[in-house]
């Protein structure tokens, strides 16, 4: 074998553990698990631990892959997890921590659900 033949089959299964880690947040989001564990990504991508810190370091690596959704969404993503959503949840509907917290993670469950998380582009 080449090894052009060899980086090019590397890279694709690189491609392939991004995509899938990237669907496995999204999924677990979808769920309601708002802050997903690394362990948890790499349980539901199946893929290593470490193979999820190669891609991501940290929460703000998610980022990029975050921004190639549609800015309505990012929009209401931003509102959604905004102070000012939570304050009126637990102050002008009195609901309490849990309740509020149940409520938010529905919100960013349907708001996930609309993603189309089929055809997201992963940057290598």
């Amino acid at each position: 074998m080449e090894a052009g033949h060899a980086v090019d089959g590397r890279v694709r299964r690189s491609q392939r553990s991004r995509a899938s880690m990237v669907q496995a947040l999204f999924d677990l989001v979808g769920e309601g698990i708002l802050q997903p564990t690394g362990q948890q990504v790499a349980e539901r991508a199946r893929v290593g631990l470490r193979t999820v810190f190669r891609h991501f370091s940290d929460l703000l690596g998610w980022l990029p892959e975050l921004r190639r959704a549609p800015s309505e969404l990012l929009e209401a993503f931003d509102v959604a997890l905004s102070f000012e959503v939570w304050d009126r949840l637990r102050s002008d509907q009195r609901l309490g921590r849990q309740r509020a917290s149940a409520a938010l993670g529905r919100i960013v469950a349907a708001l996930v659900n609309t993603l189309p998380c089929g055809k997201l582009e992963v940057s290598s």
